[in-house]
């Protein structure tokens, strides 16, 4: 089972957008890869999006961060990663 990890974007007390990262490690899956998603999602809980990363590296806390603050100040680039995906308001409902 992996690791959820709740944080937020760089330089910003309160915003529109909350986040957190998921994190499998490579023992925990069969393929030997780790497994990394950047969730976000409104505070009205309406608008859900993720980021998914598959592979031998591990993203560091502060690269999430970067990417996160990426997404709360370019428009387009959040709405690019916004999904319609129904398991991404279940999975926000306990967090």
């Amino acid at each position: 089972m992996g690791h959820w990890f709740p944080f937020k974007p760089r330089s910003r007390p309160r915003g529109e957008w909350v986040y957190a990262c998921y994190v499998e490690n490579r023992e925990e899956r069969s393929d030997g890869n780790w497994f990394e998603v950047l969730y976000f999602r409104d505070v009205g809980r309406s608008r859900f999006g993720k980021l998914e990363f598959v592979g031998p590296a591990l993203h560091s806390n502060s690269e999430f961060r970067n990417l996160a603050t990426k997404i709360d100040s370019d428009r387009a680039y959040r709405e690019s990663l916004l999904s319609d995906d129904p398991e991404l308001p279940k999975l926000w409902r306990k967090r």
